[in-house]
């Protein structure tokens, strides 16, 4: 592994799980809520993503799964594992919408001022939410947080470090820079028109360029 990736390994290998005590559907007083939109998830995938969640030395964050029509096969196994996060906020669609209805219809139930968007073969590293937590608290004016990230192969062997440069505009009619993770301040996104099903696959990108228009770079971090 490159050697950015080595120590952040180290961390995820050595980190505890912490316990949490938010309450799905309930209005907790937390900055952050992480949205993961899932649709027939590879459960090892699901595994690395809650183990990774449970490791975040801050717990002062909200969780919402949108189920997106995943099949009853893949889904009953999910909610086997579900039981030992009670403090997720689970959303049923019955037929498979598309990831940017998903992302919608979480939007619809959120209740703190921003949304950690999130893939269902993301992870974060443990520092994360704390991380986001400071930033967001310190710069009240903050509309859209993003962080670099690092992007594996399937079986973990090599991967990508990715630092992102500073807020760029331009640089988004280029190519999708910001990927993930990112948080975004939940009126903003509504703002937006959230995401459009038009550009599923491509959601995020239009999303992004067309959240460009509302923010200046003094909002984003």
């Amino acid at each position: 592994l490159p050697f950015e990736v080595v120590g952040i390994v180290k961390d995820w290998a050595n980190a505890p799980r912490q316990f949490h005590s938010s309450l799905p559907d309930c209005n907790s007083g937390n900055l952050l809520t992480v949205v993961i939109p899932c649709f027939n998830p590879k459960l090892d995938q699901l595994d690395d993503l809650f183990l990774s969640l449970e490791q975040q030395t801050d717990q002062d964050f909200d969780l919402i799964l949108i189920n997106d029509g995943s099949s009853s096969d893949t889904w009953n196994l999910v909610e086997l594992k579900l039981a030992n996060y009670p403090w997720v906020q689970v959303i049923n669609q019955t037929i498979n919408k598309g990831i940017s209805s998903s992302l919608n219809k979480a939007a619809e139930n959120v209740l703190s001022p921003y949304i950690l968007l999130l893939d269902q073969d993301d992870f974060l590293h443990p520092a994360a939410i704390r991380l986001f937590n400071q930033y967001l608290k310190t710069h009240t004016n903050c509309a859209l947080l993003y962080a670099d990230n690092i992007s594996f192969d399937d079986n973990g062997t090599t991967a990508n470090y990715i630092p992102k440069f500073p807020w760029n505009p331009d640089a988004l009619l280029d190519f999708n820079y910001l990927i993930h993770p990112t948080v975004v301040q939940v009126d903003l996104y509504r703002a937006c028109g959230g995401m459009n099903s038009k550009y599923d696959g491509i959601q995020d990108w239009d999303f992004y360029l067309r959240l460009s228009k509302f923010v200046s770079s003094e909002d984003v971090g």
